[in-house]
């Protein structure tokens, strides 16, 4: 079984016309619904007169008479973001049960050029990468001919201060123990406050024991369970009445 990586940025649709880019939405949202590997752009959560209104109201004409949408997306990668983008516009293919009105607007969708950018962030825990890219996607309607490009733009050590400094969680929502000694204070403060004073009244002693610890990068999602893996901090906090 493949891998699942997270990631989320940012989309531009290029078309030249806003029923192309509509269309396009439509169906990949369609297409995300049986995805095992889905791509959610924000604007799938508006109905088709608000997809309209938005694409009216926020998509940009050029100079050559196409326009460009911008949209935010998330995602999960079958190991990485690449192969989202490789299957994206499989939404414009048909398929055999396809209803009547996904048809109309698939044939609709392969006569029009569409450019598609991505500018993405994305991290995999198993293989522990975190990294920027940017992708493009040009269809050619005369061919009926996709071809896509992937390229990582940075790579980044697999650490809980880069996947909170791209974006992949917010301060509490992961640790490991060298990340606690590093915000220790700020840690405790905001997740304990008044409630837990142990660690507060015994930070000399667990700052040591987290850095006894054998894997100090070592990424966990929850406090009880970097303790459980640690014994001697187990032993130290259950002998303060930690719980």
């Amino acid at each position: 079984m493949a891998n699942l990586s997270s990631a989320f940025g940012q989309i531009t649709i290029k078309a030249k016309s806003i029923e192309a880019i509509k269309n396009l939405i439509i169906l990949q949202e369609e297409f995300e619904k049986t995805s095992c590997y889905e791509t959610n752009l924000n604007s799938f959560c508006l109905n088709d007169q608000e997809l309209e209104k938005d694409i009216v109201e926020n998509a940009i004409q050029t100079g050559d008479n196409y326009f460009i949408y911008e949209d935010n997306f998330n995602a999960t990668g079958r190991w990485s973001f690449e192969s989202n983008v490789s299957w994206f516009l499989d939404s414009i293919e048909f398929e055999d049960n396809d209803s009547e009105e996904i048809r109309k607007l698939k044939e609709k969708c392969q006569k029009e050029e569409y450019e598609i950018q991505f500018d993405i962030n994305d991290e995999e825990g198993g293989c522990q990468f975190i990294c920027t890219a940017i992708a493009s996607i040009d269809y050619d309607p005369s061919q009926n001919l996709k071809d896509y490009t992937y390229d990582v733009t940075a790579d980044y050590d697999y650490t809980v201060e880069n996947l909170i400094k791209l974006g992949f969680y917010n301060d509490g929502e992961i640790l490991s123990p060298s990340y606690l000694i590093d915000n220790y204070n700020v840690y405790f403060t905001d997740e304990y406050d008044a409630i837990d004073k142990i660690f507060m009244n015994n930070r000399t002693e667990i700052v040591k024991l987290l850095k006894s610890h054998p894997s100090p990068s070592s990424i966990y999602y929850d406090l009880d369970e970097l303790i459980i893996e640690h014994s001697p901090l187990e032993e130290f906090l259950v002998e303060k009445g930690y719980h």
